[in-house]
């Protein structure tokens, strides 16, 4: 089964469809229909298998009813009961109680890793090879942060990372470099947080993927901000952002050549981050 971080989409869908264009990856999907993003009153439960945007559904999972859906009803990738149940129920799968982070690979796909010291983080593994395939379910990501100006390495299991310093005068702060690991699996849920350089000054970051080589398939940006731009080359995602912004990698595409990996690129959203959020 295929998971995606952040995904949704307006749709409508008559009782008898069995076929939608989703905008997925090819693989198999979970998915949880509602009649509203805000006030949701009803849900259906779907499994779809995605082939070049199309998905075939199986209607009605997990106790849920084939519904008619109309307009502006939300299709949405979220953890359900049946997949939890699922993924805690298979026997011999170990729970790992650790004082950090998880930093190796699961021992078996289906493992659990909880660090209750972390606001109760929680990890499922996905596989038993790479330590990106822990997966989080809950709780607080492991962060790390830069000043504006600095350069950082971002530790291989860090997925918060905070950009950030006092106000500055003229028209942009200096270039923040965040250089990434060597990853040999999708790192689920990877956020990079922008904020604090002032009302209008420019923010110029480069998120250096030359790690995997230069070659790349690039990235697709969905629901741009206003104020934020992006450029891709060399194995360097270049952003320059004039407001405080939340960009959030929901996949992360590892291009091999073989076993060889030779590039990278994905899909990211990019969100504005509310005023609340700061403090002082």
């Amino acid at each position: 089964m295929n998971f995606i971080n952040n995904y949704s989409a307006s749709i409508s869908l008559t009782l008898a469809a069995t076929s939608l264009a989703l905008a997925l990856p090819d693989g198999n999907y979970r998915l949880t229909i509602a009649d509203s993003v805000i006030t949701p009153t009803r849900w259906e439960i779907v499994d779809a298998e995605v082939t070049a945007g199309t998905a075939t559904l199986t209607r009605g999972q997990e106790g849920t009813t084939a519904q008619n859906w109309p307009v502006d009803s939300v299709i949405y990738n979220a953890l359900t009961a049946g997949v939890l149940t699922d993924l805690f129920g298979r026997g011999g799968s170990p729970t790992i109680v650790g004082d950090d982070y998880p930093a190796s690979a699961p021992p078996v796909p289906g493992a659990t890793f909880i660090y209750a010291a972390s606001s109760g983080a929680v990890f499922i593994a996905l596989g038993a090879n790479e330590p990106e395939e822990w997966v989080q379910l809950r709780g607080g990501k492991q962060p790390d942060g830069v000043s504006f100006g600095d350069t950082l390495n971002v530790g291989r299991m860090v997925r918060f990372v905070e950009i950030g310093g006092d106000e500055t005068e003229g028209p942009s702060a200096p270039l923040t470099t965040l250089v990434f690991p060597a990853w040999q699996a999708d790192p689920y849920g990877l956020e990079v947080w922008i904020y604090g350089a002032g009302v209008g000054v420019s923010v110029p970051v480069d998120l250096d993927f030359s790690v995997f080589g230069t070659t790349a398939v690039g990235f697709n940006v969905v629901q741009p901000e206003e104020g934020v731009t992006f450029s891709f080359a060399e194995g360097v995602l270049s952003v320059v952002a004039t407001q405080p912004v939340r960009i959030t990698f929901d996949t992360i595409e590892l291009v091999k050549d073989g076993d060889t990996i030779v590039g990278v690129g994905g899909v990211l959203s990019v969100s504005g981050i509310p005023e609340t959020t700061f403090y002082g």
